[in-house]
Parts: C-alpha cells; sequence; structure tokens
C-alpha cells in the first residue's frame, strides 16, 4: 500500500538503500535462499482453525516452520538494517518453537498417506493397540464364526453362518435367511434387525466381544482426532507469534527482490519534496527497457511549481506516447511505495493517487459506448484527484465526433487549470492538435511536448526516436504510419490525392484503380440516399430504393 506519510517512505528507502549496498549484496542472496521453501502459513492456519487440514498441507506446514527456522537462525548471525528490525525481533526461543512445531508435525503425521491424516506408526501406543486389533479383525471374527457353528444342533436349519462388526453397533452373528424362519434362531440368538437376505442377532459371544473389543473403529477414529486436534491447539496457541513472523519475513522478501530489481536495472533513490512540482530525470519503463533489443530511449518529464501541471503530448501512432505515460506512472508508484525507480533523477511530491483515464477498445457494459466510458473515467478523475493526483489521460475521445472530443478534451484542461496551485498533475498524449492552436486554449496553460519523428525522405521512411521534446511537430505523419501498418502503397498514395483535394477545396480526381465504373457510380448513388435518409422515413422504402438501383440492367 501507498504510505500517507513521507517519513514512512523515507524509512524505506532507507532500508532498500542498505538492501543495495555492494557488501550486504552477499547477504541478500543468501537471504533469497534461505526463503525459498517458506511459504505463507496464513490460509493453512485457517485450514487448521476448521480442521479441514490434509496431509500435503501439514507436510507444506513442516517444511515452511523448518524453512522459517533456518531463516531466523541466519538473521541471528548477521545484522539486518535496524529500521526493519525495529519493530520485530528474532530470538533463539523462537527459533526453538519454530523447530519444536517442524518436528512435532513431522512425527505425528506420515506425509506418505495422501488419501487420509494417518498418524505416524509407534507414535502414540493406543493408537498402536486399535490399529493391532483391528488389523486382525477378521482373522478374529472367523475364528469366533467357526465356535457358533461348532455349538449349532446336528439338524440346525442354519445353512450359513459368520460373524460380523459393524460400527457403533458392535459384533454380530449374521444368518443366511434361506430355509430359516425368526423361530428357528437358536436360543440366546436375540435379533437385531434383518434385511432380505439375512438375520443379525447378538447372543453371549456377540455381547462377550463388545465388552473385550468396544467399537473399535469408533474408538481408533477418536484416538486419531484427539492426537490431530492435540497438534492443532499447539500450533493455534502460538498463532499470533508465527503471523508476525511470517509477516516479517514477508516484508524482508520484498526488500530483497526490490535490491535485486535495483541493483540489475541500475535504478536509483527518488527523493519526496514539499514541492509542488514532478520531475523525473532520463526516466525508463521498467519492462520495455528488458524486452528492447537495443538501448532503450530514456524521457524527462518535468513540472509544477513555475510551470504548468498539465503536459499535453502529440505525435504519430507509435511514436512512444503511450508508453511514456504508462513509464510515468509506473516511476511514481514505484517510488511511493518506497521503491528505487528506473530514471537518472527523480524529484516527486507525495502523490496520494494515481488516476488513468485510457482507453480500454469497448464498452465496459451493456448498452453502452467506449466513449461514454471515457466520458465516466475522465468525470471520475475531476472529482476524485486533489493537487497531489497524477492523472494520465491517453488519447481520449478517439472514439467520438473529432470536434466532440477535442471540445470536450479542451474543457477538461482548462478546468484543471482553473484549480491553480490546487490542480493535479495531469499528463495527456492527443491526435487532437487542434486544441493546441492558441484561439483555443491559451497555450500558457500547459506544456507543449511531441515524440520526435524523423522522416527520412529518400527513402520515404519514418524514423521514430521515441524521444520526448518541448514544442508540437505541425506535421501528423499519417500516410507513413499507415505504410508502416501495412496498408497497400496504392490505397496510402490514393488518400494523398483525396487530402490535398479537401485541403484546395478542389474536386476530388477520379480513381483509376476502379474497374466497374458504372458499379462505382451506382454506390454513390447508394450512399448518398442512404446519408440523406429521414429517420422518421420508412425503413422498408429506403431498403426498396437502393436495391432498386443495383437491380437496374
Amino acid at each position: 500500500n501507498i504510505p500517507n506519510d513521507i517519513n514512512q517512505i523515507n524509512q524505506r528507502h532507507d532500508i532498500l538503500e542498505e538492501f543495495t549496498k555492494p557488501e550486504f549484496h552477499p547477504m541478500v542472496n543468501e537471504l533469497v535462499n534461505k526463503m525459498k521453501n517458506v511459504t505463507d502459513v496464513t490460509n493453512i492456519i485457517q485450514n487448521v482453525k476448521k480442521g479441514t487440514m490434509k496431509t500435503k498441507l501439514w507436510s507444506s506446514l513442516a517444511k515452511s516452520l523448518s524453512a522459517a527456522a533456518n531463516f531466523c537462525k541466519f538473521t541471528l548471525q548477521n545484522t539486518l538494517p535496524e529500521n526493519l528490525t525495529r519493530h520485530f525481533s528474532i530470538t533463539d526461543k523462537l527459533v526453538n518453537l519454530l523447530e519444536s512445531l517442524s518436528q512435532q508435525i513431522e512425527m505425528t503425521i506420515d506425509f506418505s498417506k495422501v488419501a487420509e491424516v494417518y498418524i505416524n506408526d509407534d507414535y502414540d501406543q493406543e493408537l498402536t493397540r486399535l490399529r493391532k486389533i483391528y488389523k486382525n479383525l477378521d482373522n478374529l471374527l472367523n475364528e469366533k464364526a467357526v465356535e457358533l457353528i461348532d455349538d449349532l444342533p446336528f439338524k440346525s436349519p442354519i445353512l450359513s453362518l459368520s460373524v460380523v462388526y459393524l460400527p457403533q453397533i458392535g459384533f454380530l452373528t449374521m444368518c443366511q435367511k434361506e430355509g430359516l424362519k425368526r423361530e428357528d434362531l437358536p436360543n440366546g440368538y436375540l435379533l437385531s434387525f434383518e434385511t432380505d437376505s439375512h438375520f443379525y442377532c447378538k447372543n453371549e459371544m456377540m455381547n462377550e466381544l463388545d465388552r473385550n473389543y468396544g467399537d473399535i473403529y469408533g474408538d481408533l477414529q477418536k484416538r486419531t482426532i484427539k492426537i490431530i486436534v492435540k497438534l492443532s491447539n499447539r500450533i493455534l496457541s502460538h498463532s499470533h507469534e508465527l503471523s508476525e513472523l511470517y509477516k516479517f519475513i514477508g516484508e524482508v522478501d520484498l526488500y530483497c527482490s526490490l535490491a535485486v530489481v535495483s541493483v540489475e536495472g541500475h535504478w536509483i533513490r527518488p527523493t519526496f519534496s514539499d514541492k509542488n512540482e514532478m520531475k523525473i530525470v532520463g526516466g525508463r519503463h521498467p519492462l520495455l527497457e528488458k524486452l528492447t533489443p537495443t538501448d532503450f530511449i530514456p524521457n524527462t518529464i518535468e513540472f509544477g511549481s513555475d510551470k504548468p501541471k498539465i503536459i499535453v503530448i502529440t505525435g504519430p501512432n507509435g511514436s512512444g506516447k503511450s508508453v511514456l505515460l504508462k513509464q510515468t506512472a509506473i516511476i511514481v508508484f514505484l517510488a511511493s511505495i518506497g521503491c528505487f525507480v528506473p530514471c537518472q533523477f527523480c524529484e516527486l511530491p507525495q502523490i496520494d493517487k494515481i488516476i488513468p483515464v485510457f482507453h480500454n477498445g469497448g464498452a465496459s457494459e451493456p448498452f453502452s459506448s467506449g466513449f461514454y466510458d471515457d466520458l465516466k473515467m475522465l468525470s471520475e478523475s475531476i472529482r476524485k484527484s486533489t493537487n497531489r493526483t497524477l492523472i494520465l489521460v491517453d488519447e481520449f475521445g478517439k472514439t467520438s465526433n473529432k470536434d466532440d472530443g477535442a471540445s470536450l478534451l479542451a474543457g477538461f484542461i482548462r478546468s484543471m487549470s482553473d484549480r491553480g496551485e490546487m490542480s493535479p498533475f495531469v499528463i495527456i498524449s492527443t491526435h487532437f492538435r487542434d486544441i493546441l492552436k492558441e484561439n483555443v486554449i491559451d497555450n500558457k496553460l500547459f506544456i507543449r511536448m511531441t515524440m520526435s519523428v524523423d522522416c527520412l525522405l529518400s527513402k520515404d521512411e519514418l524514423l521514430f526516436l521515441y524521444k520526448a521534446v518541448l514544442g508540437e511537430d505541425e506535421k501528423s505523419f499519417g500516410f507513413e504510419c499507415a505504410k508502416r501498418a501495412g496498408y497497400p502503397p496504392e490505397l496510402v498514395e490514393r488518400a494523398k490525392i483525396v487530402c490535398k483535394s479537401l485541403k484546395e477545396g478542389t474536386d476530388v480526381p477520379e480513381n483509376p484503380l476502379i474497374v466497374d465504373r458504372e458499379m462505382d457510380i451506382k454506390m454513390k448513388r447508394a450512399l448518398k440516399i442512404f446519408f440523406d435518409w429521414n429517420e422518421n422515413s420508412d425503413p422498408r422504402a429506403l431498403i426498396a430504393t437502393i436495391e432498386s438501383i443495383f437491380s437496374d440492367h
């Protein structure tokens, strides 16, 4: 989360600065190795509370506690930054607790039995005794059945007899019903219940088995549960200590990760001030920099204080406008959470929020539109922003009528500027070049920037320099961008001719690429009728009229 206190942000930077020092690098590498098997136990503790632990979770908990113990041992032998250990201290007592808990879990749970939680053999004498009885139960039942059969009268109608054990019910003599009636049951056989095929009876031998062995399966389960509950209660009794420890380990892991990426990327420590200005010199996009085969082109953003707090950036498609907005947001965010940043110099005020107004390519809700969504985001940025907010507006109004979008964007710039020193920091990328004219908005209200482009006239190609510079390029390079996007050359040339005719106010010459002149004339007639159609007229008449044009021979 983004701290509300600059002192807290600076404390985080102080800790990270210690982690990035060369003499600290071996320790960071060792800490990373120690934390590899330390998994977050928050959800596991919740499962312990609910009694829903599985064998795999017990195994994960034991490994994590053991790894946490090794981590703690290492930190006791080495010195972490004071600001990091101020609120949590690791002791030998804590190490002993972690090792004891891990060992108790390993001694109690058999991790090889994944189907159910199984207590290790020989862990508990009473459980071992019950398991031995239950394991030999089949032999016992067969022996008792033989004794009962030997005691039956010579001409007993019982054709088949066996002894069974049913959990919670106990031991029963099971007699096959075939040719047997209730009254044929031997003396001393008390009927407990019957099924379609068998009678289930109690007798003196069954009562003796009940007295000697009881509900053996139920006792086995109760003993197992008792052992697991005892183990669970011990873990839960230390849940607060474990929670605080793993929170601390998470912080150390975070600083190690930030230190590694900061050192590898040659990131620098940002500074925060009470000035109402933002300055990022040589800023880079941390992800694209990794993916760019050649050197990434850095850019500088500086506004606020004695300069306007609004920047308007123009430039052709693909020249890097959106990347510049995103990298600025990333740098500000990283700095605000206590991380170093990919740039040469960074001085920021305390930022309370970052509001992106980016077109998402479609409507977010049914019966909505992309332009409506853009308006909602822009409106939200106006309502929620303060003088410490960064607003990023990327190509607002591209899905709307050109005049509507440009007018609304100009109104937004005017609204932000009217706040004076209470204006948020705003960076806008746009193709609406008309709003930069003096008669639309006073150019003193914002900083004009453009993405520099070099046009290689000899090859009729564009060379994007991806460099943001002050001022504005008068050319849009639309045709060159179309070529880069793969448009057929003949279509681009035709577009140039049409554009020139519109600028000069002359008739557009016929397209030499059109083969079927007659069809071209019909299509123009149909389009004219369609665009002249009154929405209050009968649509069926419109369709019939257009169809008649193409059915004419």
